[in-house]
């Protein structure tokens, strides 16, 4: 059965093993093509995708939020790019408040569930931020796209 990440966070998974509904409407919608990412980078942005389209994000401040990527340090010592926005929740794990550590602890337990191998992960912080930034400039096109330029 193959599982798209935004299935695998969601749980909603495809019992045919098929690609997503929505896969032929990014192309048609003018997406930028994710053929050159990684598969878990590829993932993330899907996620996004999916996400953006279905209507699920998180409208606050006048920012829609679809993935919110954040950098985690994992077991291993690698930082990896994880979805800081799921199930209509938004993880702050950054800072050293006790929220930013709880929020952490439960973004790690998500994690768990899915499997690290499943997000893209990085020696250093800055070349965690470099990707993330990258994906965040595919991210702010689809925006664009999608919301017609505004």
């Amino acid at each position: 059965m193959a599982e798209t990440l935004n299935s695998l966070l969601t749980g909603n998974v495809n019992p045919l093993g098929e690609a997503p509904v929505n896969a032929f409407n990014m192309v048609t919608r003018g997406f930028t093509p994710i053929d050159n990412l990684s598969q878990q980078e590829a993932g993330l942005i899907q996620y996004h995708r999916d996400n953006l389209v279905d209507g699920r994000s998180l409208l606050k401040d006048g920012q829609t939020t679809t993935v919110n990527i954040v950098g985690i340090t994992g077991s291993d010592g690698r930082i990896y790019n994880v979805p800081g926005y799921w199930d209509g929740r938004r993880f702050d794990v950054d800072g050293d408040t006790k929220k930013n550590r709880q929020d952490q602890i439960d973004l790690k337990k998500k994690i768990d569930e899915v499997g690290w191998e499943t997000f893209p992960s990085f020696a250093t912080g800055p070349e965690s931020d470099i990707a993330a930034e990258r994906l965040h400039k595919i991210i702010d096109d689809d925006m664009r796209t999608f919301t017609g330029g505004r």
